[in-house]
């Protein structure tokens, strides 16, 4: 059995985030918000690394 995890940072942080947020940072809804919910949805591990949040 694999377990996969992603790792996100730097400016892929944007792609983590609702549509709501986004919008403010880029003025349209995420595109990558279904592939992120479906990565999620099939047990893919996500996870932001925690220097990128400082």
């Amino acid at each position: 059995k694999m377990h996969l995890a992603v790792v996100v940072h730097g400016a892929a942080l944007a792609s983590m985030t609702h549509d709501d947020a986004y919008q403010k940072l880029n003025g349209m809804n995420n595109p990558t918000l279904e592939l992120v919910e479906r990565l999620g949805a099939a047990g893919v591990q996500l996870y932001v690394c925690g220097q990128s949040m400082a």
